[in-house]
């Protein structure tokens, strides 16, 4: 009988640690999201972004191809200000090791692996795979989460970690443990470990897209002697500032390297720059242009 009754209460719990999700009919998930729609006035990528969520796991909601998690499904209800009074909870088991596309190297792929070498982090406990940066830099990451979604076939979640800070995350052991031992990207603490993946190196087409991942989260321009534009990337990794000198030199684009930082000052190869590896980051465009003016009115 006490077997009995323990076997039940670890039933229970299991029960009850169970996350619930909420099934709707066509016809109330249709209205749902057409009040959300109405109410928030979101692209579908802005209000994916507000959930916490991928644009394409939004989609399936919508779709009906699966049940929304009972927290979505208030925040959803309380941006549409709307109630759905016919609705059945469902109770399911919500962990599964994702299942990770491994991708072949590519111009997509060289440039993920640049962004997690820049501000990027591959942590060997938890297995989380993130890239943190300014929250001012939000266009910059929707274009992020996109590019390692489509890469990885796995599902990031952007948000704010304070005020001034946003992230890009994944949990997934595969996907980790994929990029530490294909790639070489260290798990853990970067300083002393950090290397352009070999196979970034078999076409020039990849080592741009590489550069300007790295550039676009670790890098910066600004104006020195007043007139004169700069391109800089920092790392406290000798080795690794020395691969990027390199790297930029097969490039064609002349280089140096003074204590933890690689710069490029000549006027035509800042210029050649932004035209071989055509940054993302719309914060560097910006300034660019802002300084091109300051530099032709000097």
């Amino acid at each position: 009988m006490v077997e009995i009754d323990k076997q039940i209460y670890i039933l229970k719990f299991l029960i009850s640690a169970m996350p619930e999700f909420i099934k709707l009919k066509e016809a109330d998930r249709i209205r749902l999201f057409n009040a959300v729609k109405d109410k928030s006035k979101l692209m579908w990528k802005d209000l994916a972004i507000n959930l916490s969520i991928g644009k394409s796991m939004l989609s399936k909601y919508f779709t009906g191809k699966c049940d929304i998690p009972l927290g979505i499904y208030a925040k959803l209800e309380k941006i549409g200000g709307i109630q759905i009074e016919k609705k059945e909870t469902v109770m399911k088991y919500s962990y599964k090791e994702k299942e990770l596309k491994k991708p072949t190297m590519g111009s997509k792929l060289a440039e993920v692996l640049g962004v997690l070498n820049g501000d990027g982090h591959l942590a060997p406990l938890k297995y989380e795979a993130c890239v943190v940066g300014s929250i001012l830099e939000q266009d910059y990451y929707r274009h992020l989460k996109e590019l390692f979604e489509e890469v990885f076939n796995l599902e990031f979640k952007v948000f704010a970690v304070s005020e001034t800070v946003v992230k890009l995350r994944c949990y997934s052991k595969n996907l980790v443990e994929f990029l530490h031992a294909d790639y070489k990207l260290p798990k853990g603490n970067k300083i002393g470990k950090l290397r352009i993946p070999k196979q970034v190196y078999i076409k020039k087409v990849w080592l741009k897209n590489y550069i300007r991942g790295l550039f676009d989260t670790d890098g910066c321009i600004f104006i020195r002697r007043g007139k004169d534009i700069a391109i800089n990337i920092a790392s406290a990794d000798a080795r690794f500032l020395s691969e990027i000198k390199r790297a930029m030199e097969s490039l064609n684009l002349k280089a140096s390297i003074f204590q933890e930082h690689m710069y490029i000052y000549k006027k035509d190869h800042v210029k050649r720059f932004f035209e071989i590896i055509q940054p993302a980051n719309s914060k560097h465009l910006k300034r660019y242009e802002i300084f091109k003016k300051q530099a032709s009115i000097a």
